[in-house]
């Protein structure tokens, strides 16, 4: 059985990211409004890219990789090389995903906006799917009806801490997505694809690893550093987000 305290703490983790979500997607619809429309529409662009790229295309791209002979040795003598190829796998099927919804959300009329809300609809899909499956999942086990291949275990014996963390990494998350988004707004729409490709593959890989580094904290004190850390991840952006919304101005 799944503890109630832990399946009411992943809820809790869900409403703070769908809140923060929707708190980003009103900053720019005040800021757009009297200028366009269509913010909704690109927030299910950019959630349709997630699903398609940052879901479908990268695990079946990481499970044809995995299966290879050279990704298998690696995985015993060289370590470091299979967690650069997942960052670097993650990287482009990000950037794939957000450059075309960037892309095709102006089409008819250029906007850092809807540009921007691509990458909010991104983080948010990205944060119903990575919460929401455990809540799903913790229940069905607390229901008898879960999957045979599930580790009932694993599951019981999650800490709050790490349940915790990882609601503050996707809400994070969503921020890095939005802003990204904008930063890669105008590549795409001089359609300058080789500085598209660099600043996403860049800024993908280096919000990778620091979300590699605090994985790497322990359970503990340590742990709470990784938090804060994530923490500080997401207010950096947010300040830079916003500095960028006032300057558009």
């Amino acid at each position: 059985m799944v503890p109630n305290i832990n399946i009411y703490t992943f809820i809790f983790c869900l409403i703070v990211t769908l809140a923060a979500g929707i708190m980003l997607f009103v900053m720019l619809n005040n800021r757009s409004k009297s200028l366009e429309t269509g913010l909704k529409g690109a927030v299910f662009y950019g959630a349709a890219g997630y699903l398609w790229g940052g879901l479908i295309l990268l695990n079946l791209a990481a499970t044809l990789i995995y299966s290879m002979g050279f990704y298998q040795s690696w995985k015993k003598s060289f370590v470091i090389g299979t967690v650069i190829i997942n960052m670097l796998l993650e990287a482009f099927f990000v950037t794939l995903a957000l450059v075309w919804g960037i892309y095709l959300t102006n089409q008819k009329q250029k906007s850092r906006y809807r540009s921007s809300a691509i990458g909010l609809g991104y983080g948010l899909a990205q944060a119903v799917i990575m919460i929401g499956m455990p809540i799903y999942t913790s229940v069905s086990i607390n229901m008898g009806t879960q999957i045979e291949e599930i580790d009932v275990e694993t599951y019981s014996n999650l800490p709050l801490d790490f349940i915790l963390a990882s609601g503050v990494t996707w809400t994070a998350m969503i921020v890095f997505y939005a802003y990204l988004s904008w930063k890669l707004a105008g590549a795409v729409m001089d359609r300058n694809w080789k500085k598209a490709a660099v600043t996403g593959l860049s800024y993908c890989v280096g919000a990778r690893l620091v979300r590699q580094l605090v994985a790497l904290f322990p359970e503990g004190v340590a742990f709470y550093i990784g938090i804060i850390v994530m923490l500080a991840f997401g207010g950096v952006f947010f300040w830079m987000f916003r500095r960028e919304l006032r300057t558009d101005l």
